[in-house]
């Protein structure tokens, strides 16, 4: 595999930008709090040393692989329709020239990027990831951003409810840590 090429989106301060710095370990996208910051969809690009396994190897070291990331930052889904159909239209412009360029060891997948402080999961996300994971046949993980807890909320049952077959990760905020 020499790329990995991942589109994060969801909604407004759902922390898709933060989380695309906390990757790529640099502060590459701009971040802010309250207000959309995030104004047109970017795309990273960094070459990286990734870990190829969890367990160590019999010096103690983990192996690790070159790998290309290319993170695709969206702008938050709700600013206004005229942007979110926009946006949807880059986002699926992005994965079909993925999808054309890919080698075989390549791996495309979305982070659709929820807050684990949003009281529910909207319908038009629950469509949107409907429509995007069967119209492009593209894998999705579900992100919950800015959790305080590692305990499942009702947030986290609401979607494995309506997305019993998508992987959910959750991601720590940084004050928690």
């Amino acid at each position: 595999m020499s790329n990995i090429n991942l589109v994060v989106m969801g909604k407004t301060g759902a922390g898709k930008s933060t989380l695309i710095n906390a990757v790529l370990e640099e502060d590459l996208a701009p971040t802010g709090s309250g207000q959309a910051v995030t104004r047109k969809n970017h795309l990273y690009t960094k070459k990286m040393l990734l870990p190829l396994d969890k367990r160590k190897s019999e010096d103690g070291c983990y192996g690790l692989v070159s790998k290309t990331l290319n993170l695709y930052d969206t702008v938050g889904l709700e600013i206004d329709s005229t942007i979110t159909q926009s946006t949807l239209h880059e986002i699926k412009g992005f994965i079909s020239k993925a999808q054309n360029n890919e080698n075989q060891s390549d791996l495309s997948l979305v982070w659709f990027c929820v807050s684990c402080r949003s009281s529910r999961f909207e319908s038009y996300e629950i469509e949107l990831i409907r429509s995007l994971s069967i119209e492009h046949e593209i894998p999705f993980l579900i992100v919950l951003t800015q959790c305080y807890s590692g305990e499942q909320g009702e947030l986290e049952r609401q979607i494995r409810k309506d997305f019993p077959e998508i992987p959910i990760a959750r991601v720590l905020a940084k004050e928690y840590k």
